[in-house]
């Protein structure tokens, strides 16, 4: 859309790309994952690319050339940029509008080229021979799945804060009477995506997904939808598509795009996420038995891995003939199947595979235990008032705030992702106000605290805080899910995205939020939720406390130390208070459920102590206490939900340790 005003040279432009979340978010594996949120970046860096061809001026995400573009961890799904009129040579445009159409028609046919090098050159089809038939219906679904809006309006360096203010209701508008394309599609939908017919799957599978029904019942217009929809399914060898999993040609682009790149191709899974920790702390001997066990799905290192388990004596009585020649053979591994659960023959078709792993894995097996892992997502608060001006001193100078607001969020964006990558964790995508990423549970806390205080470092700095109102700080809320690796990922990530909105909420100041929300989605199906501040009163992290908590349960995992808690004191007291919670809401019974806590949680703590020294005993007890009662005040605004909130807390940590290498 474009607002002209002959008398304006520069003007204002805003420019989207949808859909987002719906896009990363279908997902079931983490490579789906990284892959869709780089594609998007790559779609938007080729809109910002040609905008930069145009002389335009990038301002949120602010991007002076193309090199500094190029070495963007990730971007937003949109950018505000300014085009001069003046600037742009004529030869190139007949009116600005033109602008607007070819970085949406370069932003798409990028998308398009995508999408064509993955048909013709990954998966090896004919788009104008055999396959033409299956390229139309692939073709069809990728040009159907963008959404692209754009606006320019006139500004002047007076008003660009108004203007600004204006672009974003203006753009607003257009989405509300966009049009729509009606899916008419008739057949089995992707198991991914849900939406879209469903045109390739695994070997073996196509039988399985076509359509078989009663020919008779159907006319002959039903029975011609029918037959197109059995013949455009192709079986495909690459992917590592499951059994019987159909997908459609949006979602077989995320799982091969640069799939022969080892950034994408070596993405940790779930399962290796979970069990980072665990392999790091295998010694020598332990760390020679995994990588035999994993160079047994390396058809080229094969023949000298079983000899080195021989060498070794790793195994014994297990001939080694003729194995790389075996059809059988499974060559794909999966972190997962360093769980015994997945050891079976449906995972493993080879009996002599099987005996292999089975046989190494015996010797490893009680090292590599922990099934859980989590997910950290969060979002910079009330972004839209950042950037609206409304915080800051001097609202003329809103253009030179949001360029020094956007390289410090492109900063942070840079050593948020180093930080998590660093520590036994991996982001999804880092595009400065928002964050995705996993972590490995032991390192939860300290990821959690390292990534909030590095955003004060970064973000609330001097240079920004010097145009904000009362010298006001920004802040960002967390969501946090500990989920089992088993657990699908959409679901997840569902769930990270309800925890941010949990953590946005908690707060009963609604300018306030500056909050962190958990949840712990147990495999049983139980679903443990808590909620806090990022810091009390006295500016210290309530990550602390909870890592404090985490720390003496680890402690007391080993009961011969004598050092630390046994978790016993936390079941104890949820037992109890659990009696009480009917009679919150009662006005005819004066229930002080605090008072209570503040009276038996120390005596429960004492018994759950297994420190033999009475005086260090009850130092320990004390400190502990103190500590746990400053996260329960700290949050204790929340009136109600203040003491099912806590307890939660301490269900938390007692999971957490009771699953860190544990079955």
């Amino acid at each position: 859309m474009l607002e002209e005003n002959q008398s304006t040279k520069k003007y204002l432009f805003l420019f989207t790309i949808s859909p987002v979340q719906s896009f990363i978010a279908q997902a079931r594996k983490t490579q789906d994952l990284y892959a869709g949120s780089q594609i998007l970046s790559e779609l938007v860096k080729e809109a910002i690319r040609t905008t930069l061809s145009y002389n335009g001026k990038v301002i949120f995400p602010f991007v002076e050339n193309k090199e500094e573009l190029d070495n963007m961890q990730s971007s937003p799904n949109r950018f505000i940029a300014e085009i001069d009129c003046e600037a742009i040579d004529k030869d190139k445009i007949e009116n600005l509008a033109t602008v607007g159409e070819t970085i949406e028609k370069n932003t798409k046919n990028k998308f398009l080229s995508i999408a064509e090098t993955i048909f013709t050159d990954t998966l090896g089809l004919d788009k104008e021979g055999v396959d033409k038939k299956r390229w139309k219906a692939y073709n069809k679904q990728i040009i159907q799945h963008l959404d692209i809006n754009w606006v320019f309006t006139p500004f002047t360096k007076e008003n660009y804060h108004k203007k600004f203010e204006n672009i974003e209701q203006i753009l607003g508008a257009v989405k509300n009477v966009r049009t729509f394309e009606q899916n008419k599609e008739l057949g089995r939908k992707c198991s991914i995506d849900g939406e879209r017919n469903v045109l390739f799957c695994a070997r073996g599978s196509r039988n399985k997904l076509q359509i078989k029904p009663n020919w008779k019942n159907l006319d002959e217009r039903e029975e011609e939808i029918v037959k197109d929809f059995n013949s455009t399914i192709k079986e495909i060898y690459k992917g590592n598509l499951t059994q019987f999993e159909g997908v459609s040609a949006v979602s077989v682009l995320k799982r091969l795009y640069k799939e022969d790149i080892d950034t994408f191709k070596k993405f940790p899974s779930t399962a290796q996420i979970a069990l980072l920790d665990d392999i790091e702390n295998l010694d020598s001997k332990e760390q020679d038995i995994l990588d035999c066990y994993i160079n047994l799905f390396k058809k080229d290192k094969l023949a000298l891995t079983c000899v080195n388990m021989f060498n070794k004596k790793l195994i014994e009585g297990v001939s080694i003939d003729n194995l790389s020649k075996n059809e059988n053979w499974q060559h794909h591994f999966d972190y997962q199947l360093l769980f015994e659960e997945n050891l079976t023959d449906n995972n493993i078709t080879n009996s002599q595979q099987l005996s292999l792993l089975k046989s190494l894995f015996s010797k490893i097996q009680n090292k590599l235990k922990t099934r859980y892992y989590a997910v950290i997502s969060f979002d910079v608060d009330s972004m839209g008032k950042w950037l609206s001006g409304t915080e800051i001193k001097d609202q003329q100078k809103l253009r030179n705030f949001h360029e020094v607001l956007s390289k410090k969020l492109i900063l942070f964006a840079k050593k948020a992702k180093e930080l998590l990558d660093n520590t036994k964790g991996k982001t999804i995508y880092a595009g400065g106000d928002d964050f995705l990423g996993f972590v490995n549970i032991k390192f939860l806390f300290f990821a959690m605290k390292s990534l909030r205080t590095l955003f004060d470092e970064v973000v609330n700095c001097n240079e920004v805080i010097s145009y904000i109102k009362d010298s006001k700080k920004i802040s960002f809320s967390a969501g946090v899910v500990i989920a089992h690796y088993k657990m699908p990922l959409g679901n997840v990530l569902e769930w990270a995205k309800n925890m941010e909105h949990e953590a946005k909420d908690f707060n009963l100041d609604e300018d306030i939020k500056d909050c962190f929300a958990i949840a712990v989605l147990k495999k049983s199906g139980e679903v443990i939720q808590t909620s806090s501040k990022w810091k009390d009163s006295n500016g210290n992290y309530l990550t602390t406390n909870i890592s404090a908590l985490y720390n003496e349960l680890e402690k007391g995992k080993n009961k011969e130390n004598l050092e630390g808690f046994s978790s016993t004191f936390i079941k104890s007291i949820n037992r109890e208070l659990y009696l009480f919670d009917s009679y919150q809401d009662r006005s005819d019974v004066n229930v002080d459920l605090k008072n209570i806590l503040d009276c038996e949680m120390p005596r429960l703590m004492k018994r759950s102590c297994l420190i033999n020294d009475k005086e260090s005993k009850n130092k320990s007890v004390k400190e502990l206490y103190e500590v746990l009662d400053n996260f329960y005040w700290s949050n204790s605004a929340m009136a109600s939900k203040a003491m099912p909130n806590f307890l939660n807390m301490l269900s938390v940590s007692d999971f957490l340790t009771r699953k860190i290498n544990q079955d």
